[in-house]
């Protein structure tokens, strides 16, 4: 018997993850474009805050996650657990309150426009051509 317990006839995960129809191929690239994107964007955002910049960003988990605005107070800090991470205050009078949030949680850098040519946008992460990299 085989160390790895596979009898011969046991085919690998892989192969059966693999989309069959051309359909189901291009639903899988457009969700890895997807996930790129989002990469490129979150990058751009991340080499882009500053203390002072108003973002926003998502909060929460599950049927509760929501998008909130607040200032940054505290730059960039690396967070063993979770990663990059910033402060963010967000909210008014009694509700207000500083917020540990994840570099990848930021969804926008509204003050990023203001400093120049390396906005955080949507259309920054679009215009990068995932094929030429």
């Amino acid at each position: 018997m085989p160390r790895n317990n596979l009898k011969v006839t046991d085919t690998p995960v892989a192969a059966v993850s693999t989309p069959r129809t051309l359909d189901e191929k291009i639903a899988a690239t457009e969700a890895l474009l997807a996930k790129y994107k989002q990469q490129k964007l979150t990058e751009a955002i991340l080499n882009n805050i500053q203390i002072g910049d108003d973002v926003d960003f998502n909060f929460g988990r599950g049927e509760s996650r929501r998008t909130l605005t607040g200032k940054v107070t505290v730059g960039i800090t690396d967070d063993e657990a979770v990663g990059k991470v910033v402060a963010v205050f967000a909210g008014e009078g009694f509700d207000a309150k500083t917020y540990k949030v994840r570099v990848a949680d930021i969804t926008a850098n509204r003050t990023a426009a203001e400093r120049g040519p390396e906005e955080a946008t949507e259309e920054t992460a679009e215009a990068v051509d995932p094929l030429s990299v």
